[in-house]
């Protein structure tokens, strides 16, 4: 009887313990739009590109592709993109970013740092986005951008909208500026 009694404890015991196993990697999904992305590249160089539109480089500790979604995020990053001539057009670094593979559009988080080298001037932010189509970086809500031309010319404020096509650039609250006339 006492033989009978261990095994059915043995079989309870082993029962409670496969069912508390879980056979998950134990990594957090944190917003993916999948559990594993299709690809991870580790510092690493990407291409990103579609026939009609510039060419986006990225440099990275780290990107995961989601092909099925049309997303990548990359942590610690920085890009470049140029004309067709391979004129440098924009550079710029960030922490953390998520990019749209359809569109090139980006948004980035962390120190985020975006320069224009034909027109010479750089945005500062901890959020930004950048929409590839229409080359417009704009700001997420009470997120303090700086606007530097010309390395003496500084603007700063909130509710930032920047068209850089046409080197045009809106605040929607200024917090502080200083600009140099000749």
């Amino acid at each position: 009887m006492k033989s009978r009694a261990i095994k059915v404890c043995l079989t309870l015991l082993l029962t409670i313990t496969l069912v508390a196993c879980s056979f998950s990697s134990g990594e957090v999904n944190n917003g993916r739009p999948a559990e594993h992305p299709d690809m991870e590249l580790i510092k690493s160089r990407y291409l990103f590109s579609k026939e009609d539109i510039r060419p986006i480089e990225i440099e990275a500790d780290k990107i995961e592709l989601y092909k099925d979604y049309d997303k990548a995020y990359i942590t610690s990053g920085s890009f470049r993109q140029h004309d067709s001539e391979r004129v440098l057009l924009f550079s710029g670094s960030f922490s953390e970013a998520e990019i749209d593979t359809d569109s090139n559009n980006l948004e980035m988080r962390g120190a985020v740092e975006i320069e224009n080298q034909q027109e010479n001037f750089t945005i500062y932010g901890e959020h930004l986005t950048w929409n590839n189509s229409d080359k417009i970086v704009t700001s997420e809500g009470d997120t303090l951008v700086t606007l530097i031309k010309d390395g003496h010319d500084i603007l700063e404020g909130v509710g930032f909208t920047g068209y850089l096509e046409s080197s045009t650039f809106e605040f929607l609250r200024m917090e502080r500026g200083h600009l140099h006339y000749d």
